[in-house]
């Protein structure tokens, strides 16, 4: 519970803010005046309403599957100069021609499966509309390396069934594979709004990897996922009636989480 100046403010959450440092995503970052400018990156894969197009530096996506346009940010280094935005562009050409198929690579010399998988799982469990490689989606290139490796999972307020619109965009996706966030059925990811988790799901031995892990977390992760939701909805409970004052919210903090949690098994029934 958070107090300002004195003031009573709510109930807050404090998190780490994203970045490439020890003990988050540890790698070592790009030289920008250095000769090698294979890494090491960290990129977002943004959405064209959010960013400012005259000032972030950004680069294109060589997909537009999105109802705003698709593109890619660096996050570090700051600064990047118009050299490495380049060879983002470039590089990122080369993955998605590996994915699709159509440029004769192997995906897997771009495709971190371990990580990619992991991202999907969670992305899907929760129905995240951002999570569809739209927007606060967060990956890593080091060095010598062409493996792009999934990261930092951000940030689900448009998740659990928090968003009741979808992805659909005619001339850019399928419009019947994109659902709405509110129900627990269909893919949020793997449709036509995400290209390559739509084709990398049509790979067997994606898929099978794929499978392989959501089975195993079904027994961990998604179990542990209930026992956290129990117990931060516990140690929130005598906070919410002062978080409900100040920001003149209604509801049953007992009926919302059992709301959450009905939710969640719907859509794990449903996956």
């Amino acid at each position: 519970e958070a107090y300002l100046n004195g003031s009573y403010n709510g109930i807050y959450a404090l998190v780490e803010r994203i970045a490439i440092e020890s003990g988050k995503i540890d790698i070592e970052e790009v030289d920008v005046n250095g000769e090698n400018l294979t890494g090491g990156y960290l990129i977002e894969k943004d959405a064209g309403d959010k960013v400012n197009w005259n000032g972030d530096p950004l680069f294109e996506c060589p997909y537009q599957a999105n109802p705003n346009d698709d593109v890619f940010t660096v996050q570090a280094p700051d600064d990047p100069s118009q050299e490495v935005l380049d060879y983002l562009t470039a590089y990122m050409k080369r993955v998605h021609g590996a994915i699709m198929g159509t440029s004769g690579e192997d995906y897997t010399r771009y495709v971190d499966t371990d990580s990619w998988v992991d991202f999907v799982i969670m992305q899907e469990i929760s129905k995240n509309i951002d999570g569809n490689l739209k927007t606060s989606c967060y990956m890593y290139k080091e060095a010598d390396n062409d493996k792009l490796y999934m990261t930092a999972l951000w940030d689900f307020d448009n998740a659990y069934g928090n968003a009741g619109w979808d992805n659909k965009a005619p001339g850019r996706n399928d419009v019947v594979d994109c659902p709405s966030g509110t129900g627990t059925e269909d893919f949020m990811v793997i449709n036509s709004s995400c290209p390559w988790y739509q084709k990398l799901y049509t790979i067997p031995a994606f898929r099978q990897a794929l499978q392989e892990k959501y089975t195993q977390y079904r027994h961990t992760l998604v179990e542990d996922m209930f026992v956290k939701l129990d117990a931060g909805a516990a140690y929130l409970a005598d906070a919410v009636p002062g978080q409900n004052e100040k920001w003149n919210r209604v509801g049953n903090h007992a009926e919302r989480v059992a709301g959450l949690r009905s939710w969640l098994e719907g859509r794990l029934k449903w996956l």
